[in-house]
């Protein structure tokens, strides 16, 4: 019953500071059960949408600023743990894949991306960090384990290999 006396009083409310939907040229906003009310409301009108845009411009700060964080950890030269003279060396956006004693060629050397979605190997709705790497002629998938100062875990796609490196001090 109280809910019911709230639900029409607000009503009345919206109702009084209402103004005809064609003065304002605005589509009505569904909230369930209560279109008519938000379609009247310019409240309603002008402060959803900009919510809406508020929450999405700030989930894709907090996600640029997530991938720039990662990007600065996973800097500087790595050793593979199980086989030493495997390495990684990672320095801005590049990315060289090589091994002791050999000469380095355009083939391990990589650019490489940070994103939250590999929807090739992955379904979009796991959360979790992937790395794509590719040159002129390749591009390799890993997912992004975790990273630390001492330590950089990656699974390589599709094999589900996974990789162990040590920073190189």
């Amino acid at each position: 019953m109280k809910k019911l006396i709230i639900l029409a009083t607000f009503s009345t409310f919206l109702n009084s500071c209402a103004k005809p939907e064609a003065a304002n040229n605005q589509a009505p906003i569904s909230i369930s059960g209560t279109d008519s009310l938000a379609s009247k409301s310019p409240l309603m009108k002008a402060s959803l949408p900009e919510e809406e845009e508020s929450s999405d411009n700030s989930q894709k700060q907090e996600k640029r600023d997530k991938q720039v964080s990662t990007a600065a950890e996973l800097q500087g030269k790595w050793v593979h743990e199980s086989d030493s003279l495997a390495y990684l060396n990672i320095t801005g956006s590049s990315w060289v894949s090589g091994y002791e004693g050999e000469e380095e060629t355009q083939d391990n050397k990589y650019t490489y991306t940070l994103t939250d979605k590999l929807p090739q190997f992955v379904d979009p709705e796991v959360k979790a960090e992937f790395i794509v790497l590719s040159n002129k002629n390749d591009t390799m998938y890993y997912e992004l384990n975790g990273v630390s100062k001492e330590t950089l875990s990656l699974t390589y796609y599709p094999m589900m290999k996974l990789h162990v490196y040590k920073r190189k001090k």
